[in-house]
């Protein structure tokens, strides 16, 4: 027998997981890369 609570239950969770959502990983010397080549070419 499986038991429905009657109501929700509204105390949040220990952890979110959007506060361990990790970046994307970015190569911070190929964007630096890029910009100095377009300003090379400028």
């Amino acid at each position: 027998m499986s038991f429905m609570p009657l109501w929700p239950d509204l105390q949040p969770r220990a952890t979110d997981p959007l506060w361990f959502n990790a970046d994307k990983p970015c190569d911070d010397e190929e964007e630096v890369e890029k910009l100095e080549a377009l300003h090379q070419t400028w």
